[in-house]
């Protein structure tokens, strides 16, 4: 998470979390975590404090579409209201769906949402590969995406790596919803 705190647009300061989330980590909501990686996520989220309560009706902004669940339309609108806020998500249904927005929501979200991978992405581009994999490999339990570009059963080579994050992120860059994706390159 170091790493992810030197990223042009993330500002230590001004990082939140949904207020459910480290009731959902004790609660074992995080299946595929490994009780170290769980831990070591509890305490990086204790460090800075919930979302405040945003008004309901942004909230109601956001469509109930198959895809987005209620945490994620409170981020959505929790952006849409806070103008110098933005989202971190590793759940491409949440991007793909955003497609399915009006127009008007669309433009008011783009360069609003990060996927992981694509901060993983700027990650490998900036640091000691050795480094970033020995930090991403422990919880390779948790994302099946990540997982399988940084190698489910032998360690993938930084270039296979690369080109494994590249292809993923194409993939969700070319979703419906992927035109609000701030683009890996505006992070270096």
């Amino acid at each position: 998470m170091d790493e992810l705190n030197t990223l042009p647009f993330v500002r230590d300061g001004e990082l939140r979390h949904l207020d459910a989330l480290p009731y959902m980590i004790r609660k074992g909501c995080f299946k595929n975590g490994t009780p170290e990686g769980l831990q070591r996520a509890l305490e990086w989220v204790g460090t800075f404090p919930a979302i405040e309560a945003v008004p309901p009706q942004a909230i109601d902004r956001v469509p109930s579409l198959s895809g987005i669940d209620q945490g994620e339309r409170f981020l959505i609108g929790s952006a849409l209201e806070i103008v110098d806020s933005s989202i971190l998500t590793g759940d491409k249904r949440c991007v793909t769906a955003i497609g399915g927005f009006s127009p008007e929501l669309q433009v008011a979200l783009t360069g609003k949402i990060l996927c992981l991978e694509t901060a993983i992405c700027a990650i490998v581009d900036q640091y000691d590969f050795s480094h970033v994999a020995g930090k991403v490999r422990p919880g390779l339990s948790c994302d099946r995406v990540i997982r399988s570009i940084f190698g489910s059963t032998a360690p993938a080579s930084r270039a296979s790596v690369c080109e494994g994050l590249a292809s993923y992120i194409g993939s969700i860059t070319s979703s419906p919803g992927g035109v609000v994706l701030i683009p890996w390159e505006a992070l270096l």
